[in-house]
């Protein structure tokens, strides 16, 4: 709490009286660096950000430019809310903070991030223009977190002078956490039926994110939490694991099986490669199915009694 007072008491100062305190040491050796902006890939929406193999190569030569004239203009600027791997949580107004030196009259923000990979492979790249537009110099702006398919995504700043020309940037990473999982406990597996997609957390931080398919319209994986009650029995911590199971009703093996049910009707198992298809919507029996790479991966990881929760 102390902490943010007196960074907005700074950004306050700056703003109001046209104060240039010194940046940290991490801007103070810019004009060693190469000064690529670096522009995310295509995302959906207009105010998607599209990069193409000949557009990189002429952001970086523009980029080049620009801090060469940074170096010469002695313009920076940096983030001091949120700070490198700080967390913010899906649905809040946060405030974006950062203090600067030299004629930085306009900003242009932009977050991007690489999506949830699947099996280990990566898929793509999402990044947006926060606003869409570059804006006026303020020294803070307020933004809605988004939903991202991401733990972490990079948050980026560019400084811009009177004309539009780029003088200074800075770019840090932030955590991300769902809404439903604002309350999660220390160590959980959590799963999000609407996105189809599985957390695991430890220490308080999402350690592994996953492509999921939970149960089809007419065969929904139950919601749960710990020591919830249903049908299926008692609910919400693993109940215990097999490397190898096998499930006699569906004539199925369901390797790296996690049972999340007293009963063992429900668990989070591989599914086989024919279904692969089908991870990213709901599909299954009723089970949370993933990836044979992924499942292995998060077999290993999980304890019994870990907690479980189901939204």
């Amino acid at each position: 709490m102390h902490r943010i007072a007196a960074q907005t008491i700074t950004v306050l100062l700056i703003v109001l009286l046209g104060m240039t305190p010194g940046l940290s040491d991490r801007h103070s050796s810019s004009c060693e660096r190469s000064g690529e902006e670096a522009v995310p890939q295509a995302g959906s929406g207009d105010d998607a950000v599209a990069v193409t193999e000949s557009t990189e190569h002429d952001e970086a030569e523009r980029d080049r430019d620009e801090m060469e004239r940074e170096c010469a203009n002695g313009a920076l600027i940096e983030f001091t809310l949120p700070m490198e791997d700080d967390e913010v949580v899906q649905g809040v107004e946060t405030t974006l903070h950062w203090q600067y030196e030299g004629p930085i009259e306009k900003v242009r923000l932009y977050f991007y991030y690489d999506r949830t990979p699947l099996g280990g492979e990566s898929r793509d790249s999402y990044g947006r223009i926060i606003y869409g537009q570059m804006l006026p110099n303020e020294g803070q702006l307020r933004w809605e977190i988004p939903w991202m398919d991401t733990d972490a995504f990079r948050l980026r700043i560019a400084g811009y002078d009177a004309n539009e020309e780029m003088l200074a940037e800075d770019e840090i990473r932030v955590h991300f956490r769902p809404t439903e999982l604002k309350e999660l406990p220390a160590n959980a597996i959590a799963v999000i039926r609407e996105r189809q997609r599985l957390y695991y957390y430890e220490d308080h931080r999402i350690q592994l994110m996953y492509i999921v398919s939970t149960g089809a319209p007419r065969s929904p994986t139950p919601r749960m939490a710990p020591g919830t009650h249903g049908p299926p029995g008692e609910m919400g911590r693993v109940f215990g694991k097999q490397r190898r199971a096998y499930s006699r009703a569906f004539g199925v093996e369901m390797p790296y099986w996690l049972q999340i049910t007293s009963s063992g009707s429900h668990g989070i198992h591989a599914t086989m490669p024919q279904d692969y298809r089908d991870l990213g919507r709901p599909a299954s029996a009723g089970c949370v199915r993933l990836h044979l790479q992924d499942a292995r991966t998060l077999f290993e990881m999980v304890e019994v009694g870990t907690p479980v929760y189901v939204f």
